[in-house]
């Protein structure tokens, strides 16, 4: 095997400063698995890490290897109860080094210190690589029949806690949504949409594209309905609200379109400083009046790559070949400058390996 391998590294907090470089292959240890990429997928947050927004190198590097939505093939299990060839995603975030009491039981999503570490984000090596080394605890078997759509298993997981965690939060009363609104049509925005579907809850997807686009055509055939925000109000109401656009405007209206006994979950950061003015006293009163509840979520915990796993499985049952569609690029390593420069057309950007 080779001694080197083709990555794709990022110095941190520096502006465009990308390279695809030649790395030292990772070498595991007897309790990790080597992986072979196949798959690695472009997502806001590698496009912020490239803006020079954050970023963190793992100790004793100086470059940071992008990515952390990737799909691979076992090269080497170790001692793990995979096998050679298996296919397998990573999860992203590993417990903070004091070890709270969330990241101690397993919850690492819920880690309540922030000194968490991700992959291709914070002090830890990501997937825009040949190959990488992990613990067998961060990775996912996935079916081969998921073998195209693999690369979504991390969006699909954010997708996949925001409904859970948002179903959690009104366990405290009987609750049975029946009308939903998501915001944001990109890969979250429309694998949320999906997971709704197949619950049954009736479910509107709002962007800023005028209809008659691809993404509006996967949200018809899911037979969701598509909403343009340039071509109007929206004045519905809803049972749950799933905030995956990053636009701080949709957070503000989605606080005023709630049913009551509602959730509002926010999923995306919001950069800027953007100030918006709202009649806070009437929404006070209702939220209050009306039981609603505002939750945020961030990352996911390893049942929602499992749950992820289930859905997307259905979603190949009831719409076949549609899951794949959301893929809307597809590059070589080479590519990657391309890679990391969002088109309006845009879903998913996968950089192939």
């Amino acid at each position: 095997m080779n001694t080197h391998m083709k990555a794709i590294a990022m110095t941190p907090k520096q502006k465009g400063a990308v390279s695809l470089r030649d790395v030292e292959m990772p070498t595991p240890s007897d309790e990790q698995v080597l992986v072979k990429v196949l798959q690695a997928g472009v997502c806001r947050t590698d496009l912020e890490i490239y803006e020079g927004l954050y970023g963190e190198v793992p100790n004793g590097s100086d470059y940071l290897i992008l990515g952390h939505e990737c799909i691979g093939s076992v090269e080497e299990p170790g001692k793990s109860q995979f096998s050679k060839g298996d296919v397998v995603a990573r999860i992203v975030r590993r417990p903070c080094t004091d070890m709270c009491l969330n990241c101690k039981m397993g919850e690492v999503d819920m880690c309540s210190t922030g000194n968490y570490v991700e992959t291709g984000i914070k002090g830890i090596h990501g997937d825009m690589a040949e190959y990488f080394a992990d613990s067998p605890e961060y990775l996912v078997k996935i079916p081969s029949s998921l073998g195209k759509i693999g690369v979504l298993m991390e969006p699909v997981s954010v997708a996949e806690k925001a409904i859970r965690q948002s179903m959690a939060v009104q366990e405290r009363f009987y609750w049975q949504p029946e009308k939903a609104l998501v915001y944001g049509a990109g890969p979250i925005g429309l694998l949320t949409a999906m997971a709704l579907r197949i619950r049954g809850i009736d479910t509107y997807v709002a962007a800023w594209s005028k209809s008659g686009n691809l993404k509006s055509s996967i949200v018809k055939q899911i037979g969701a309905h598509y909403i343009s925000v340039q071509e109007g109000e929206i004045k519905q109401k809803f049972d749950i609200i799933i905030e995956a656009s990053g636009a701080v405007e949709n957070v503000a209206n989605a606080l005023q379109l709630l049913n009551p006994n509602g959730v509002l979950c926010l999923t995306s950061i919001t950069g800027g400083n953007k100030e918006i003015a709202l009649p806070l006293e009437k929404i006070n009163i209702d939220f209050v009046l009306g039981n609603k509840a505002l939750v945020g979520i961030v990352n996911a915990n390893i049942l929602d790559y499992r749950n992820g796993i289930a859905d997307m499985g259905l979603f190949e049952e009831l719409w076949p070949w549609l899951t794949e569609k959301l893929i809307t690029r597809r590059l070589k390593p080479e590519q990657y400058l391309e890679a990391l420069v969002k088109k309006p057309e845009d879903i998913k950007t996968v950089v192939e390996f």
